[in-house]
């Protein structure tokens, strides 16, 4: 069975079985990064996209978990994590040089990018449970360091003055290339933020990972100390104006009022729960290297845990008890430190193996010229195909209510052009229409290709 067909497969039906989940993720196959963006590739992103929509649906309706089971199953997870920095490389040093050539066909390039979002959210899911992070092998010490490099990314974010949504005339005055950058920013916050979570399960399994992957976690990156700086920035918090405030849950930037401000976010429990599990495992706290500095650094959790927040993360009084006795801890000279040098330790080795010997300018050409060169008979198809694979009509329980693209109240009436705005009544939709046509036009104008 070709990959196109198992795609047409999984997309006759609103969800995909045990069977056609296991006969997608025994033939998932590796990809250069030159092969980034080509038909094989997208049919692959297709199948992984299907894959990711019906985990979240199985964990939503408590059922088995056969997509995780399947990739523990065929060992799939060290493919998906190569995957998974393919698409990072691909990002870092191929997009920004064909960017300016490729940004007028932005739904496709925008798809592309998207990759990496859906990886990370199906890691998220599949990462909880501890047979299928064992199942990951030495490909975990890769996925270690990625994770590290997002949430160092996330800590000194600096978020825009106007982070909401896009108005439809804002999205007109910007030119093709300015509005790709601004979804790759909103994107790129999004895939951090789902890096702390799959942080948050790796430390939760650190007592039976490979001693390789807890040292690299604790002394390589010191994730615990990057936890604190994470949870003293709170980058998935804003205030917004003077009685305003904002908290970043479930994929989206959602307004809070005052009273609710004491409340623990989940991405915020997610930093905690890191902290926890990396001070509190035995093996953790074995393997760790305390130094003056370090210690210093963790002990400035203390001001942050109160009452409150033990009442809604009671793990986090076993954690208030060990930051009582580190303050008496006295952290040993260097000199007086175990030797560790007899251990031999594993490195990372499959973005090395990405990356090695390769012209990035020579890929950034070939992919311009061949990949993403596509006829209109290819972007009809594209169209049908995303459509069809971003169908999410039959999933309306895993989505939030939609909101009036006018007022912000609850809607109940899409637009009947673009199906893409929501409001709550004609009047809204009609007082709404100067500055949603440029962008209804334009999506409708690409769904018709």
């Amino acid at each position: 069975m070709r990959a196109d067909e198992l795609t047409r497969g999984c997309q006759c039906r609103s969800g995909i079985s045990a069977f056609e989940a296991e006969a997608i993720i025994e033939r998932l196959e590796r990809f250069q990064v030159r092969d980034v963006g080509s038909r094989r590739w997208m049919a692959q992103h297709e199948m992984t996209e299907r894959l990711n929509i019906q985990a979240h649906m199985n964990v939503h309706h408590q059922n088995e978990e056969f997509v995780t089971e399947a990739l523990t199953t065929f060992e799939k997870l060290p493919l998906l994590i190569r995957d998974l920095l393919v698409i990072e490389t691909w990002k870092g040093k191929v997009y920004p040089l064909v960017l300016r050539e490729l940004a007028t066909d932005s739904v496709t390039l925008y798809f592309t990018l998207y990759h990496e979002a859906t990886i990370v959210n199906l890691l998220e899911i599949v990462l909880f449970s501890r047979s299928a992070c064992l199942s990951a092998g030495d490909a975990l010490l890769d996925l270690v360091d990625y994770c590290a490099r997002k949430v160092a990314k996330v800590t000194a974010w600096e978020a825009p003055s106007d982070p909401q949504a896009l108005s439809g005339k804002r999205i007109l005055e910007m030119s093709d290339e300015e509005l790709m950058r601004d979804k790759f920013d909103e994107m790129e916050f999004a895939i951090c933020i789902g890096a702390i979570g799959i942080m948050r399960y790796l430390s939760e399994h650190a007592a039976e990972l490979d001693l390789s992957v807890v040292t690299r976690m604790l002394n390589t990156h010191d994730m615990i100390s990057a936890s604190v700086y994470l949870i003293e920035r709170a980058p998935w918090f804003e205030r917004t104006d003077k009685n305003k405030f904002r908290r970043y849950e479930d994929g989206a930037w959602r307004d809070i009022p005052r009273d609710e401000l004491p409340r623990l976010g989940k991405v915020e429990a997610q930093a905690w729960l890191t902290v926890y599990n990396l001070c509190l495992e035995p093996k953790c706290r074995e393997s760790y290297e305390y130094t003056t500095q370090n210690q210093d650094i963790i002990l400035r959790l203390k001001s942050f845990i109160t009452e409150i927040m033990v009442d809604q993360l009671p793990v986090l009084v076993h954690l208030q008890r060990y930051l009582e006795e580190l303050t008496i801890l006295q952290p040993p000279e260097p000199k007086h430190r175990p030797n560790r040098s007899i251990l031999v330790e594993l490195v990372p080795e499959i973005l090395d193996e990405i990356t090695k010997d390769i012209d990035w300018d020579e890929v950034a050409e070939y992919q311009k010229t061949t990949v993403f060169r596509q006829t209109e008979e290819d972007k009809r198809e594209m169209a049908r195909r995303l459509a069809a694979t971003y169908d999410l009509s039959e999933y309306s329980e895993l989505l939030d209510p939609p909101k009036c693209g006018k007022c912000g109240k609850d809607a109940s009436q899409r637009c009947s052009r673009c199906k893409t705005e929501w409001y709550c009544s004609r009047a809204c939709q009609v007082k709404a229409w100067k500055t949603h046509k440029g962008a209804c036009d334009m999506v409708v104008g690409y769904t018709a290709l």
